[in-house]
């Protein structure tokens, strides 16, 4: 038996509105968190709520009812170290918060006593390869609930949804035709940049949108040269160079060599994203929900016709599976 820390067993809870809060303070992170839950979810049927563009800064505790009134939003992500034991501060049932167990860094950290005990209305989620064996990935042990494989690779092929998107700044050439990067950080190179292939399509324009659009014709290490020349943009002068059909994993980690990277903060969305369309297509509490969720996600088994839970502190009760939890709770109705 699985306990949820100080459960609070108020009845009757009436929804507040099924809008989606990104809590975060920085304005870039959260934009990347948009096109996540945008991924994951791209039929979400109400509004995705960032903090940061409304109060410039996360939502404090004592303030997330009085927020979640006003902009109508039962559930929030706050991908931020140590974000789940944050979230559950002065929680209650009726809004379900989804936080980071703790780090990116592959160490353990225990944020309850022990292997049966979760937080009372916040979900801990962590990043790794599906296994238990690698010693990479982000922290483990007890409380955390779920995971993701939460790197480029594999959100790149579970998502396929493009985007536009900045990947970086820098001048253009005379010709108007070769950009040359200013803004790759040390021993980065475009050689190494995931998405990038001849045939791509790339922007000019300012931080706010691209404008014109061209095919990459060839690239090397910080050039990337076009098909036709990029008309009506001053040489040598500092733009915004935009990708035009790029995913969302190779938004969040830009580079092959990054392929065993795993991040608390899409996984942060991705969950997020996944709770709110169970709740879109059943119509149920966050109680049921959650159980759903740990009952039928990818660590368990079904034995003699029920589901069988297998929690280990690496991946939680595994991936939830969206379509069993769903089929659960209308089985179960």
């Amino acid at each position: 038996m699985y306990i949820i820390l100080n459960n609070n067993k108020k009845k009757n809870i009436t929804s507040i509105g099924q809008n989606i809060v990104l809590d975060e303070h920085e304005s870039y992170h959260s934009m990347v968190g948009k096109k996540t839950v945008e991924s994951v979810f791209p039929d979400f049927n109400h509004k995705i709520i960032e903090s940061c563009k409304i109060i410039k800064n996360t939502v404090s505790a004592s303030k997330t009812r009085a927020f979640s009134v006003l902009f109508e939003a039962d559930i929030y992500s706050h991908p931020y170290v140590d974000g789940a034991r944050e979230e559950d501060i002065n929680s209650t049932p009726d809004i379900l918060h989804v936080g980071s167990h703790y780090s990116n860094d592959f160490i353990r950290k225990d944020i309850t006593r022990n292997e049966k005990e979760f937080l009372k209305n916040t979900i801990a989620v962590g990043a790794r390869a599906d296994n238990t064996t690698d010693n990479f990935g982000s922290s483990y042990g007890f409380g955390i609930e779920f995971f993701e494989t939460a790197n480029n690779v594999s959100m790149d092929e579970r998502f396929p949804r493009k985007h536009k998107h900045i990947i970086g700044w820098g001048t253009i050439s005379e010709d108007r035709r070769t950009l040359t990067f200013t803004s790759l950080k040390k021993n980065r190179k475009l050689t190494d940049v995931k998405w990038l292939t001849y045939g791509k399509k790339i922007a000019l324009g300012n931080s706010d949108k691209p404008a014109i659009i061209r095919n990459v014709e060839s690239f090397d290490d910080y050039t990337i040269t076009v098909d036709e020349p990029f008309e009506n943009f001053t040489p040598k002068r500092s733009l915004f160079f935009w990708a035009c059909d790029i995913k969302i994993g190779s938004i969040w980690l830009g580079f092959t060599s990054q392929q065993n990277v795993y991040q608390q903060s899409p996984t942060c969305n991705i969950v997020t994203a996944k709770l709110k369309q169970i709740q879109q297509e059943t119509g149920a509490d966050w109680q049921t929900i959650r159980k759903a969720c740990r009952l039928t996600a990818s660590n368990s088994t079904f034995e003699n016709g029920k589901w069988i839970t297998h929690w280990d502190m690496y991946r939680g009760f595994g991936m939830i599976d969206v379509q069993r939890a769903i089929a659960y709770i209308n089985e179960n109705k």
